[in-house]
């Protein structure tokens, strides 16, 4: 009768000793655990440290710049606000003589006076010319009208009467346009002595 594999009894090599290896096996891997987990634990707390020490060393460093940057700005304002007053006087000073070496403002205020009546002259020979055609236009239609005009009457005077509002507008933008031709050239003569006696 075989025997079954299952009942055979087992050598003295494999199965009987085993169980004592197994135990101290464990046991190391315990011990090796229990060291591996303090070394763990270990890391972690210097690490810990390292960071909180490397932290409060950067927050230290960080409040130093911090003051240091405060303080630059505030110096370099106060900088710019002398710089600004000073060169705000020194441009008070330039202007003050450049006016009195070429006596520049009593002159830009001639030419400038000059200038305006250039324009009103201008503004008074337009409306001279203006009102010179539209009195040229009514003589024209009145004189046209006088070939049906046989009898000298109250409406040949009525419309002889319209020329005199033009003949005083005309009269008066001459007057005007005279006064400030003479106002202009005035003040070319003041501006140009006063160049002459400061230069």
């Amino acid at each position: 009768m075989a025997v079954s594999p299952c009942m055979r009894k087992p050598k003295p090599g494999r199965g009987g000793p085993a169980l004592p290896r197994r135990s101290s096996t464990a046991q190391a891997e315990t011990a090796h655990e229990s060291q591996l987990a303090e070394q763990i634990t270990d890391f972690v707390q210097k690490s810990r440290t390292q960071m909180a020490q490397q932290s409060e060393a950067f927050n230290v460093r960080a409040n130093e710049l911090a003051g240091k940057a405060e303080e630059n700005i505030k110096t370099g304002d106060a900088e710019l606000k002398r710089l600004t007053g000073q060169l705000d006087e020194l441009e008070g000073r330039i202007r003050e003589s450049i006016e009195r070496a070429t006596g520049y403002g009593l002159f830009y205020s001639f030419q400038k006076r000059q200038l305006d009546i250039a324009k009103a002259k201008q503004f008074w020979g337009y409306a001279l010319f203006g009102l010179v055609l539209i009195s040229m236009i009514v003589s024209g239609m009145f004189i046209w009208s006088l070939r049906y005009v046989h009898v000298y009457n109250a409406d040949f005077y009525m419309k002889l009467s319209i020329s005199i509002p033009l003949i005083y507008a005309i009269a008066f933008c001459n007057v005007q346009y005279s006064r400030e031709r003479s106002l202009e050239e005035e003040y070319a003569f003041k501006s140009n002595i006063h160049m002459q006696f400061t230069a």
